[in-house]
């Protein structure tokens, strides 16, 4: 595809001698490397697909080729059991429905780059705009609680 490709690691394909969180893995033996490298599987997908996955699933795009036109578009939503308390990072809670204002809209951006760095360090090049960002919605007003209104 010209637009690049997501690829992805099936959990069943993982070897049961690493970490279940990929972001533990200190290092790969000569058995689990090819065996991971074998279990790629491509998502080809139409243009508007919408792919979707847990945040521990091995996954990547790949680079779109000059003649793509028009690039590939992600974004990432996390869904919070009303049971479970928020970590720090993941606060302010956007209730179903509701459409943040801009200010808090740039402070969520900037907060996602700071956090993504963990991820992908190229990111790191974004720090300034991310911290302006961030500190942007700062002052907004804070969203209402889930449960007002209803």
């Amino acid at each position: 595809m010209d637009n690049g490709c997501s690829y992805v690691i099936p959990q069943d394909r993982v070897p049961k001698t690493l970490p279940s969180i990929y972001h533990d893995w200190k290092q790969l033996s000569p058995f689990e490397y090819p065996n991971l490298l074998q279990s790629v599987k491509a998502l080809p997908a139409l243009p508007g697909s919408l792919l979707g996955w847990h945040h521990h699933l091995i996954h990547w795009g790949s680079r779109a080729s000059d003649r793509a036109g028009v690039p590939r578009v992600s974004i990432a939503v996390e869904f919070i059991s009303d049971a479970v308390s928020p970590l720090e990072s993941e606060l302010p809670l956007i209730p179903p429905g509701s459409i943040p204002d801009f200010p808090l809209r740039l402070n969520l951006i900037g907060k996602a780059l700071l956090e993504y760095q963990r991820f992908e360090p190229s990111v790191a090049r974004l720090e300034p705009l991310a911290i302006a960002l961030r500190n942007i919605g700062e002052a907004a007003a804070p969203m209402p609680p889930l449960n007002e209104g209803l």
